[in-house]
């Protein structure tokens, strides 16, 4: 996760009475962001990266032909030869899942255990036969006084649908869709360039 509720709070003075918004927003704010700059953040290996002794793949990194998701324990099992504990997947850890037909998308783990991994959201019932790739991903913590700027500002802002900047005496303030413009340019540090 971006954040935590505790952060936001935090990061900008917004009282308890809007938790439960700030609470839903969190996850819509962090996939905002992942589309928004196309970057995922993925732990990518670096040179000198440890290995798995078995599979001679980069510890972040799962991948298996046979991948088991279920909906109603919102579980991902792997083949029992892959054992996501040895991949650095942890609880409280996000990662992304690719190469599934229904449930590609970032997960918070809940936990492991072996080859299984307890996931948070929600899953769709799927059994796949080709290669799925677990990932793990952190994201930096300089985003999280992006999160809190753009959860405060959709949620104190009067709208500024149409709008492209404002001034009122000393203060004034410039937007790009629904968000400030010192928000997007902070965004766009993030941005990577996406191949088609």
């Amino acid at each position: 996760m971006i954040a935590t509720l505790a952060e936001i709070k935090t990061l900008t003075g917004l009282d308890s009475s809007y938790d439960t918004q700030i609470t839903a927003l969190i996850p819509i704010v962090q996939n905002y962001i992942i589309d928004y700059t196309g970057n995922k953040f993925e732990v990518t290996p670096k040179s000198g990266s440890r290995v798995h002794k078995l599979t001679g793949k980069y510890l972040n990194v799962a991948e298996d032909s046979d991948v088991d998701f279920n909906a109603a324990n919102k579980t991902i099992t792997a083949s029992t030869d892959l054992d996501y504990e040895s991949f650095a997947v942890a609880s409280g850890k996000d990662i992304t899942v690719t190469g599934s037909n229904y449930n590609d998308g970032i997960y918070s783990v809940a936990s492991v255990s072996s080859n299984v991994i307890t996931v948070n959201e929600d899953l769709n019932d799927e059994t796949m036969s080709n290669y799925v790739t677990v990932r793990i991903i952190k994201f930096p913590e300089s985003l999280k006084l992006i999160a809190a700027q753009i959860i405060k500002h959709w949620l104190l802002s009067k709208s500024t649908s149409g709008l492209q900047s404002e001034r009122f005496d000393d203060y004034s303030a410039s937007y790009s869709g629904d968000l400030p413009a010192i928000i997007i340019k902070q965004l766009n540090a993030y941005r990577q360039v996406k191949f088609v």
